[in-house]
């Protein structure tokens, strides 16, 4: 029989005296507590890990939050009926777009036009635009473009053909050039080749002789 050294010494030799006494006799075998201690069973003696050989995750930068920008519809933009208030608000244009809703040529235009001209009749049409938020009117002319001026110094077809038929000719007319160019042409033998400038250009490329500022009505 076989006792575990969890018992004390003075109980085990109690418990063989009183076997003793009843005259049974045994093999008391006395096993003394170990005195290695059990290492814990994730690590093994010389191969635990040191604090600086543990793996640290690696930090992540946090990702910031996607802001969307809205932009407002053109049914949130605000709109205007007449061109004065109109051009205040949206400084300077070309033409009118979605956000005047008003007639396309006001009496207001007219009438700017013809005293911005001294009094001059006027055609009830006239092209108007915007510029640092005041309004500006064309005097509309069958030689009088109110569109941009082409600046191109490049002859077109039309161009090259008038001096094909016309070698050395020093003037083109206005039915093969068009009206709305900037210059002069003429025909280097058959080449058509650009001259002086004929067009005096605002800032956003019109003409500037055609143009007139046209005050508010009181």
């Amino acid at each position: 029989m076989s006792m575990r050294s969890r018992y004390p010494a003075w109980f085990t030799v109690l418990f063989i005296g009183a076997l003793a006494a009843v005259g049974c006799t045994t093999k008391v075998i006395v096993v003394a507590p170990s005195q290695t201690a059990t290492a814990p069973p994730f690590a093994t003696a010389g191969t635990m890990e040191r604090p600086s050989q543990l793996s640290t995750p690696t930090p992540t930068a946090p990702v910031p939050p996607k802001i969307v920008e809205s932009t407002p519809t053109r049914a949130a933009q605000a709109t205007f009926d007449d061109p004065f208030a109109y051009c205040a608000a949206v400084g300077t244009i070309d033409a009118p777009d979605s956000r005047y809703i008003g007639v396309e040529y006001p009496r207001s235009v007219l009438d700017g036009l013809a005293a911005a001209m001294g009094g001059r009749r006027v055609a009830d049409v006239v092209p108007w635009r915007c510029v640092a938020g005041q309004v500006w009117g064309c005097n509309v002319g069958a030689n009088l473009p109110c569109g941009r001026i082409d600046t191109s110094k490049v002859p077109t077809q039309p161009m090259n053909d008038y001096c094909r038929d016309n070698p050395g000719a020093t003037f083109l007319p206005a039915f093969v050039t068009g009206h709305s160019t900037e210059y002069e042409w003429q025909c280097n033998g058959a080449i058509a080749t650009a001259g002086m400038p004929v067009i005096a250009l605002d800032p956003r490329g019109f003409g500037a002789d055609f143009w007139f500022h046209l005050a508010p009505p009181q």
